[in-house]
């Protein structure tokens, strides 16, 4: 692991500790105050246990904690009564916010205090999925908007730059349970239009689990193989997106072969994305380099830096995707050059058809037909009996040589031991204004 990002999360999960920390200590206060409340009104002993409720369950550092507005405000009045610092005033989110591990108030998206919502999200949030499940059997159909994406993201926030947290084996097959029972849950969108299925690859929280990620992409049903986010990028983009933190071949190839088989486009990517081709280059990853090939990917796509596949296997150490590479290069430069020689042979075969034409259907014809003097001829027609035969010739010599194979080819040195029958050419220009004359 980068030692940056493990002080980032260090850090992170040390301060959501004590956020949790002393969230649960506000609640215990104001449950203990109301519990007061009580025993004065009634002169008895209230339900409420004095010993300190656990919130939540077994909710880990991190964990979102939702309270009453109506507590809260009973517990400052008190507190201010008593002259006494609020402790809780400096980790009291503000109203929907849910950032940083705090205390939400009531009515955000989550739902309020006790409400099923809330305890819905905080089962999601911590991925107790028997929790989710039980809570949605009990509940029925209801509100399940961003459920998807906050079993995915675990106690990470939209926008946060740290990755979610990666899942365990068990954790992504309930989790493939939950989209088989409840599809929508694969296919909600976030913010910036991508499907939990699409946060889930592109996060990279798979990693170390090949079966139990396949399984959960064909539980997937409710997303569309065509689906791209809000910046064009494609499940298979976000899929390598997500490989570039993993870098294990062995857990995203599965994936990228079941891709391939139900036509997810291979080319596309997002914004500020490469190619999956070229990441793959770049990953080491030769078994997905070949079965994208082999099923139409671009190998002349280049990435952000104006790099090419070429260009990337100057720093690849695996040997088979160099060649790879090099062997497709090489046949593509061998198919150029074969259709530069094939134009210039057939670009000097079309010229001497042309010449036959105007010999066999305007020289011939004037000359048998119109009686047209020997001198009148050559005026029109110059020496085009000559230039059919050095065409002819040239076009002899240039078919020949290109039938050779690449490495033999000498297609120049043909130029060159015609170039003597320029002059043939220069004399044809030559009379060319003479021609214009006798034609008006």
């Amino acid at each position: 692991m980068n030692p940056d990002f493990a002080k980032q999360l260090a850090a992170r999960l040390q301060q959501q500790n004590k956020h949790f920390e002393d969230a649960q200590r506000v609640q215990e206060e104001a449950e203990r105050e109301k519990e007061k409340e009580i025993q004065k009104k009634s002169g008895k002993k209230s339900r409420l246990s004095s010993k300190p409720r656990k919130l939540l369950g077994s909710m880990p550092a991190g964990g979102v904690v939702s309270v009453s507005s109506s507590d809260v405000l009973e517990l400052k009045k008190k507190k201010k009564k008593d002259a006494q610092p609020d402790s809780g005033a400096g980790i009291l989110s503000p109203r929907g916010s849910t950032r940083g591990g705090g205390v939400s108030f009531g009515g955000d998206d989550e739902g309020g205090a006790d409400t099923p919502r809330s305890s819905l999200f905080a089962a999601a949030r911590n991925r107790d999925f028997a929790r989710v499940k039980d809570l949605l059997r009990d509940g029925g159909e209801r509100d399940l908007s961003g459920l998807g994406h906050a079993l995915i993201n675990g106690q990470r926030m939209e926008g946060d730059s740290l990755p979610p947290s990666t899942m365990s084996e068990a954790e992504l097959s309930s989790l493939r349970s939950l989209w088989e029972e409840r599809p929508v849950l694969s296919s909600q969108k976030d913010s910036r239009g991508r499907s939990a299925l699409h946060a889930l690859l592109a996060g990279g929280v798979w990693e170390g689990y090949p079966p139990a990620l396949l399984d959960t992409v064909k539980a997937a049903r409710g997303v569309p193989t065509s689906e791209t986010d809000g910046e064009g990028g494609t499940l298979l983009s976000a899929l390598f997106e997500g490989a570039t933190r993993v870098g294990d071949e062995s857990i995203i190839f599965p994936v990228v072969q079941h891709f391939v088989e139900y036509k997810v486009p291979l080319n596309q990517c997002g914004r500020g994305q490469d190619a999956p081709l070229l990441v793959a280059i770049r990953m080491e990853m030769p078994l997905c380099v070949d079965l994208l090939l082999e099923s139409g990917a671009d190998v002349m796509a280049r990435t952000g830096k104006d790099e090419d596949a070429r260009d990337l296997c100057a720093t690849c150490k695996s040997a088979q995707i160099v060649n790879r590479i090099g062997d497709l290069f090489e046949k593509r430069r061998v198919a150029q050059m074969e259709n530069v020689v094939n134009e210039i042979v057939q670009t000097e075969l079309s010229h001497s058809r042309f010449l036959q034409v105007l010999i066999d259907v305007y020289l011939i014809p004037m000359q048998t037909d119109l009686h047209l003097s020997q001198k009148c001829l050559d005026c029109l027609f110059a020496n085009i009996q000559e230039l059919l035969e050095n065409s002819v010739a040239l076009g002899k010599d240039l078919e020949q040589e290109s039938s050779r194979p690449d490495q033999e080819r000498r297609l120049g040195l043909i130029f060159l031991n015609h170039i003597k029958n320029i002059e043939a050419h220069v004399k044809y220009c030559e009379a060319m204004a003479v021609s214009d004359q006798v034609r008006r």
